[in-house]
């Protein structure tokens, strides 16, 4: 994966359908999230279910993915955003904890991750995180 950095004053919202797809959470959950996503102007929020997760994030924004037999769970709630500007991304994940749900990992559609299945970039996410956590560490504990 690659980053780069958040332009937070560049409210343009890129082409394609705004929406987010969420995994993870629980009705009550979800439907708090899709709340706050109609409060940010996002109108649609996608449920991605456990036997979705085999789809890729095009097929789910399409609605055009199939339901597996293979359940797959996630293995920590996720977010993905797609066709938002980058201001609106920020801001959604800094007020995101106002809803004090369980933390979750947060992603963005790119012209590449598009084409990924859901829990392909779940646990890519997870890798990444697991990668930043032992940096963080080893800056703060660098005699170990």
């Amino acid at each position: 994966m690659s980053f780069q950095q958040i332009n937070q004053e560049d409210n343009q919202r890129p082409d394609g359908k705004a929406c987010i797809m969420v995994a993870g959470y629980d009705p009550i959950a979800f439907n708090n999230i899709k709340t706050y996503a109609a409060s940010m102007n996002i109108d649609e929020v996608i449920e991605v279910k456990k036997d979705q997760m085999n789809n890729t994030l095009r097929q789910l924004i399409d609605h055009t993915g199939n339901v597996s037999i293979k359940a797959i769970e996630p293995a920590m709630p996720a977010i993905v955003l797609n066709a938002v500007s980058s201001a609106e991304l920020n801001k959604f994940v800094q007020h995101f904890k106002t809803l004090k749900l369980p933390k979750c990992l947060f992603a963005m559609v790119t012209p590449t991750s598009i084409n990924w299945k859901f829990h392909d970039l779940v646990k890519d996410l997870l890798e990444e995180r697991a990668m930043f956590q032992k940096m963080h560490a080893e800056k703060a504990n660098p005699n170990k």
